[in-house]
């Protein structure tokens, strides 16, 4: 209910862009998109199962 879930995989996500590819965490910085919640979606359909994994990562 407090999507605890979500959250931390959203800081997940942010601390896998800054290790993999700095320069696109800086350019999201700079555009306070930073937080993630684009991706939002993205880990909604993956918890929900909306799509099989192999989709999901296609």
């Amino acid at each position: 209910m407090d999507q605890s879930g979500m959250k931390q995989q959203l800081k997940d996500m942010h601390q896998i862009v800054r290790l993999v590819d700095p320069e696109l965490m800086s350019y999201l910085e700079a555009r306070d998109s930073a937080n993630f919640y684009f991706c939002f979606r993205w880990l909604l359909v993956r918890f929900k199962r909306e799509l099989s994994y192999a989709n999901t990562l296609r």
